[in-house]
Parts: structure tokens; sequence; C-alpha cells
């Protein structure tokens, strides 16, 4: 009796594992962005179209997660607007996330499928940067136009404020500054000491091509 019942259980979870296995990891992984809004399915589905609308990638390499990876990555200055991407996708939930799976063990489509939103999450973050570009006269131009020392502190925070539209929480926020070789160290020194009075703490340098 007690050996039947051992059977019907180990029975059970053997059909509870394949079943598991056989989860999609893009249904999974819709999980974990459900409260967060993100509909990793539909995300994917047009992502996809518009790559291929684009012509980035080719109706063919949605199933090939390895081109997938090698041409998404050669894309560079990429706006998320113009891949039908409307605001920030939190990275640590897909980061946390991955670290939990066997990717590789995954079908082909699967890995394919997260390659795409993986791309998709990395374009969302250019909502979460700011740019500045200071020159070596000792002025700064944002969004191409010169940004007077009297109103930097005004014009940052009401940028930083308009970016919660686009889900970017202010602690999210990376400011890029774009340095003229010849501009002298005391004045960059000045702009991230005012960033820093500005709650500003993920400062990058870019460099000068």
């Amino acid at each position: 009796m007690k050996k039947s019942i051992l059977l019907s259980l180990l029975a059970i979870l053997l059909v509870f594992v394949i079943a598991q296995k056989s989860i999609p990891l893009t249904f999974k992984l819709n999980e974990v962005y459900k409260d967060k809004s993100v509909n990793v399915p539909e995300v994917i589905k047009n992502f996809s179209a518009l790559l291929v609308q684009k012509g980035i990638l080719i109706t063919a390499d949605l199933s090939k997660p390895d081109l997938i990876y090698d041409k998404l990555s050669a894309l560079e200055n990429v706006s998320p607007a113009e891949f039908g991407i409307d605001k920030y996708v939190d990275a640590k939930t897909i980061k946390n996330w991955k670290a939990q799976q066997k990717i590789l063990d995954a079908s082909i489509d699967d890995q394919a499928n997260i390659a795409l939103f993986t791309y998709y999450q990395l374009f969302s973050e250019e909502y979460t940067k700011i740019k500045l570009h200071i020159k070596a006269n000792r002025t700064v131009d944002f969004k191409g136009e010169h940004l007077p020392m009297a109103s930097f502190d005004t014009v940052l925070f009401d940028e930083i404020n308009r970016l919660k539209d686009k889900g970017v929480e202010p602690s999210q926020v990376t400011m890029e500054l774009q340095v003229d070789p010849i501009t002298q160290f005391e004045f960059t020194t000045f702009i991230q000491d005012k960033l820093r009075k500005l709650e500003i703490r993920k400062v990058t340098l870019l460099s000068n091509k």
C-alpha cells in the first residue's frame, strides 16, 4: 500500500517536473514583469516586427539568438522611441531572473526571444541617460543648446522629473559627460560637484572619438 502511494507521488512529481520544463522561458519572464505592466510576449512580437521593418534583422534571424546578439550589439546611438519603446524597463528584474535560469538549455526559439527582450530592455536604458557636453570655453551644452549656469540646476531638475513619465526614478538617472579634450580639469570638477548637489550619483565620462 505504502509502496503504491509512493509510486503515485513519484509519478505526479515527474509529470510536474516535465510540465515545468515545457513552460516557455518567455512565459516565466512575463510572470516576473507582470507587476511592472510589461507584457513580454507582446513586446517581443512588436519589437521583432520593427527590427525586420527597419531592415536590421530579416525574418530568418528571429530564430537565431547568436545573430540577434551580433546585429543588435552593433547598433549605436539608439533612440528607444524609434523601436516602439515608450518607457524604461527595469534592468535589475531581468538580470536577477537570468541568474536563476538555464537559458542555454532552453529551446532555440526561447533563446532567441530572450535575446530580443534583452535588447529591448537595453535600448530602453537610453531613457535613463542625460547627456551634457562640457566645452573647452567653460560652457555646457544640453540637447545641442547652451545651458547657462544660472539655470543649470533648474533645467536638470525639470529633466529628471520629466523622465518619471518614462518610468525612470531619480536614482536610476545616469549623467553622461562629453568633455572636450582641452577643457580645464577644474571646470569639469565644478560640474561634477553641481551634479552631486543635485543628488545625481551615476556620472559617466564619455570617451572622445
